[in-house]
């Protein structure tokens, strides 16, 4: 846990404004001090930024302190989002094989329906152009 000087909205906003915070930053942060803009934060990359350009002054923590602090939370959030996206997909595998085994035979009729149509046209084109080629070299003699 940090312990932070709060600097008073007025200062805060000069600040900003000597760090280059973007404008959405700056318009965010308008009329707030330093810990309610934490607190309210809706953006974490803001804090992290400026963390960066904060360098340890204002009372911030450095990159790495607050990295080291935040570490336990971030991990326990990968934890339990994993392990939600693991029950989700354990729950909705049975339902998935459900619709697959309905689906196959539908699938399948349509895969030979489509193979069945490919050989009769295959079939058609190749009459036709055998026709075609009997056609043209009718129209030609040609003498010894």
């Amino acid at each position: 846990m940090f312990t932070l000087k709060n600097i008073p909205a007025d200062q805060f906003s000069e600040i900003l404004s000597e760090l280059h915070a973007c404008g959405e930053a700056r318009k965010f942060a308008s009329g707030k001090d330093l810990r309610q803009a934490l607190r309210e934060c809706p953006d974490v990359e803001w804090i992290e930024w400026f963390i960066d350009k904060a360098g340890g002054r204002f009372g911030m923590p450095t990159r790495e302190a607050f990295h080291a602090a935040v570490k336990p939370a971030w991990e326990a959030c990968d934890a339990a989002v994993e392990s939600a996206r693991e029950a989700y997909h354990a729950a909705t595998k049975p339902a998935w094989e459900a619709c697959d085994a309905a689906t196959k035979s539908a699938r399948e009729a349509y895969h030979a329906a489509v193979e069945s149509a490919r050989d009769a046209c295959d079939a058609a084109t190749k009459s036709a152009w055998e026709a075609y080629d009997a056609a043209v070299e009718a129209l030609f003699v040609v003498e010894d």
